[in-house]
């Protein structure tokens, strides 16, 4: 099994390592970051849940990501608690195989989308309001299909498997918060983004702040969406700011970028650029701030060391305000000391990398963070 395997893997161009037991594949996982480990849960000196406990704690731990066979079925709950990408029971194909690790590394041709072909679910009760979402999703490049019944939601949602699912906090036949606790319990859907929205002249709240939802009634059913799976609640439906409250979901992801040093910007950028991300780059801290509170990014590059406002006080800003904390920050810098990384993790800092750095190990982290 082991030698088929690793010949179908390299038949699709994967570079194959194997080692014997788990201590060997964590002192080889350091020096070569792997992009994916597949590994058994009972193995020799370290057992599978061992080495991604290590591996997590490591420096590689957002960067690598498991398949994990065990005969034991019952084991699959835990290795999800672990944040397994996959767990095969076995007996298990090499097809099985192959077809987790497309799965997982994103490779499987028909898993792939293009960004302006997100699939988006729209259900609410009033078709005048559903039909101009669709309109405006439309003109976006999304492939969009909708339903006005909540008891048609769960079969769509099968048949058309969205990367987006827009609801109204109340529908007809099934309720909303019903829908999403089903849908959030099929594995396909357990990660997709599912945003609930409101259709009601006498709302006076239009925050997506689940807090500041003050009309009683509504406060009910948008909390109940939001407890059982909801990603959030985007307030009424108003045609001019629709598309505006949604498209984090809908379009490529923004990154801003803010470096004083002009060789690492023209190389960041090129490269995000090439992977189809809207880069804006700023040369100091206050420019950077300005282009944060502008475009409201999905991931900032930050470096520490700039002319003007430094990057630890711009990283100070965005979490210490409401609008910006939730934004990934991953500070890229030549300050590499102990205390240096204490200090930005401390601030709030996602994530930490020292210059000079592996271009591929930022796009892997930058990746997981968007993914996230």
């Amino acid at each position: 099994m082991l030698n088929l395997l690793t010949e179908k893997l390299e038949e699709e161009e994967c570079e194959v390592f194997r080692v014997k037991d788990g201590q060997q594949a964590y002192e080889l996982a350091k020096e070569i970051s792997p992009d994916l480990i597949i590994a058994k849960s009972l193995m020799p000196k370290m057992n599978g849940d061992q080495l991604i406990k290590r591996i997590r704690q490591s420096g590689l731990g957002k960067d690598v990501q498991f398949i994990v066979t065990s005969d034991r079925k019952n084991m699959e709950e835990y290795f999800e608690l672990l944040n397994v990408d996959q767990f095969l029971p076995e007996p298990f194909t090499v097809e099985q195989v192959l077809a987790a690790a497309r799965k997982v590394l994103n490779t499987d041709p028909a898993a792939k989308e293009e960004p302006s072909q997100r699939k988006v679910l729209v259900a609410g009760r009033d078709s005048d309001a559903v039909d101009v979402m669709v309109r405006q999703l439309r003109a976006e490049g999304c492939h969009t299909d909708c339903v006005c019944s909540g008891d048609q939601v769960i079969t769509k949602a099968v048949l058309f498997l969205p990367n987006l699912l827009v609801i109204e906090n109340e529908m007809y036949g099934m309720s909303s918060y019903e829908i999403i606790k089903v849908l959030r319990q099929m594995p396909q859907f357990k990660n997709m983004p599912m945003v609930v929205y409101s259709h009601t002249s006498q709302f006076k709240g239009a925050s997506a702040q689940k807090k500041n939802v003050t009309d009683a009634p509504l406060a009910g059913s948008v909390n109940a969406c939001l407890d059982l799976g909801a990603s959030e609640y985007i307030g009424p439906f108003s045609e001019e700011n629709f598309i505006g409250r949604i498209s984090k979901y809908i379009r490529a992801a923004s990154i801003v970028l803010i470096d004083d040093n002009e060789g690492t910007t023209r190389m960041v950028k090129s490269r995000l650029e090439a992977n189809e991300y809207k880069i804006f780059a700023a040369r100091d801290g206050k420019s950077g701030l300005e282009l944060i509170k502008n475009i409201r990014p999905s991931l900032v590059l930050l470096d520490i060391v700039m002319p003007g406002t430094g990057g630890l006080e711009v990283l100070e800003f965005m979490k210490g305000h409401e609008e910006y904390k939730d934004i990934p920050v991953i500070m890229v810098t030549v300050k590499g000391k102990d205390e240096d990384i204490r200090q930005a993790l401390a601030l709030g800092a996602d994530d930490y990398m020292v210059k000079p750095f592996n271009i591929d190990l930022l796009m892997k982290r930058i990746g997981h963070f968007l993914r996230k």
